[in-house]
């Protein structure tokens, strides 16, 4: 018994973190950021002249810090962003207090939007080329490399940045 026992704590390492649907098919036009909410127009994604990343974040991760994302957004201003955001009503303007970002931040209830996206933990990342098709996804570290190498097929078409 207590050799299943130990083994029964890893059962969630077999999980994989990937999206509802594949790599290539495109982003949503619209996205409820709350289950009961009127939906959010993304059909803006698809008309980007380089790309775009979507940062998913909440305020309560104690994982998720900022300063990879102010580092990313500095180095490849050519992309767009937007960051979906779970946390209490005033947790824009409590985000946007302590760091100046530029882009859209959009307010979401984290169980609806993991239900969409079909991911569990946050920080998590998706990447837009610029016709609004997924071309990378997933959980990323708080350093500007690993939001590099999810971003790297971006990177090389767009700076020609090789990814260690």
């Amino acid at each position: 018994m207590m050799q299943v026992d130990q083994k029964n704590h890893r059962k969630f390492l077999k999980k994989s973190t990937h999206l509802s649907y594949e790599i290539g098919f495109g982003f949503p036009a619209k996205l409820r950021a709350f289950e009961d909410q009127e939906p959010i127009d993304f059909a803006w994604v698809a008309q980007q002249a380089c790309g775009t990343v979507i940062f998913v974040m909440s305020e309560s991760c104690g994982a998720c810090r900022y300063d990879a994302i102010e580092e990313i957004v500095q180095s490849y201003s050519s992309f767009s962003y937007c960051m979906l955001l779970n946390g209490a009503p005033d947790c824009v303007e409590t985000l946007l207090s302590m760091h100046a970002f530029l882009f859209p931040i959009i307010r979401t209830d984290f169980t609806h939007i993991r239900k969409v996206f079909n991911f569990d933990s946050v920080p998590f990342v998706i990447i837009l080329n610029k016709k609004g098709q997924v071309i990378s996804c997933g959980n990323f570290y708080n350093k500007k490399v690993s939001l590099e190498e999810k971003m790297w097929p971006l990177l090389e078409v767009f700076y020609s940045v090789p990814v260690e």
